[in-house]
């Protein structure tokens, strides 16, 4: 197994014991094994710690009172040692060498400053069959600009600063829409560099409790264009 210094996986994670351990193994088992592995629970009421301190010393646990994931997204940055930043929801599941195809851009392009990757999606087992008839999971890799499947120079994020803790759900497509008017350049790899799972609770967050945060994320992009003043950057160190 190879082994990059420089990368530093940092999975936020809430009431996710039932599948948890599947992302951080995903993680851990890379070709390109990362320097390491950050789990910030933000205040679970489930079993998400026993299952993190399964993996001992392997992972650094943190855990912090339930305030958000962007909250999470943010303490996990600030321990972060690498210079390069991979992120992981704790639902998914990353393929073996989706570090090392996307280290290796980074590696060779240095005009690069984040890569992602496609998605498959997958029934997660513990679906019963009433509410698998319900959700829909593509059948084809679908190209993801999320956070599974991006990896970002430690540089490149603080240009654009830290996740913004009034958005929950649409933290990503935030930091992404501020990222873009900044001017960062990404690459899109065709390989498939991560399985999305598909179940009642992230479907129906996606479905009926996010809109007012895209709509906010929206909104945000169009004030910051319409007065012509770049995006809020949160310097490294006053964070």
């Amino acid at each position: 197994m190879v082994h990059d210094s420089l990368i530093s996986v940092l999975i936020p994670v809430f009431n996710g014991a039932d599948y948890l351990g599947e992302a951080v193994k995903s993680a851990l088992g890379q070709t390109l094994a990362p320097h390491e592995v950050i789990v910030v629970d933000d205040g679970s009421t489930d079993d998400t710690a026993s299952v993190a301190a399964a993996f001992g010393s392997a992972i650094h646990y943190d855990r912090q009172p339930h305030t958000g994931v962007s909250a999470a997204l943010n303490r996990a940055i600030r321990l972060a040692e690498g210079e390069i930043f991979a992120f992981l929801d704790a639902d998914d599941v990353w393929m073996p060498d989706k570090l090392q195809k996307q280290a290796a851009v980074l590696h060779s392009q240095p005009e690069i400053d984040m890569v992602f990757g496609h998605s498959r999606h997958f029934l997660s087992p513990d679906v019963d069959a009433d509410a698998a008839r319900r959700l829909h999971v593509p059948d084809t890799p679908q190209p993801a600009f999320t956070k599974s499947a991006f990896l970002v120079r430690r540089s490149a994020f603080f240009r654009v600063g830290f996740f913004d803790t009034e958005v929950q759900l649409g933290d990503f497509i935030d930091w992404f829409a501020r990222a873009a008017e900044l001017g960062l350049r990404a690459h899109m790899l065709p390989d498939v560099v991560f399985r999305r799972r598909v179940h009642g609770r992230n479907m129906t967050i996606l479905e009926h409790s996010s809109q007012g945060d895209f709509v906010r994320v929206l909104k945000a992009a169009l004030d910051r264009r319409r007065s012509a003043k770049p995006p809020r950057a949160n310097p490294e160190s006053n964070a």
